[in-house]
């Protein structure tokens, strides 16, 4: 899309081009979200419950764990931005 204006003279059909060419990303894209968002329930649903008392110890201090590494990380994020 970036190379479309150096690559012809008319302007109006780049602006086209570019605008079929974005209509494809934002359709291909939207289709895989929504097929992350599906692969996001079915893992959680193949993972199941904890089998015994201490696994689900261990995946409760483990959740906890990954919850604040995710927070780490997202604070991280917004830190580098400014």
């Amino acid at each position: 899309m970036s190379m479309l204006e150096e690559q012809s003279l008319d302007e109006d059909s780049d602006f086209k081009d570019a605008t079929k060419y974005d209509d494809i990303i934002q359709d291909d894209t939207s289709g895989m979200i929504d097929l992350f968002k599906d692969l996001k329930s079915i893992s959680k649903q193949v993972l199941g419950k904890p089998p015994n008392p201490d696994m689900k110890a261990w995946y409760a201090f483990h959740q906890s764990q990954r919850k604040e590494e995710k927070r780490l990380e997202k604070l991280a994020k917004i830190e580098e931005k400014e």
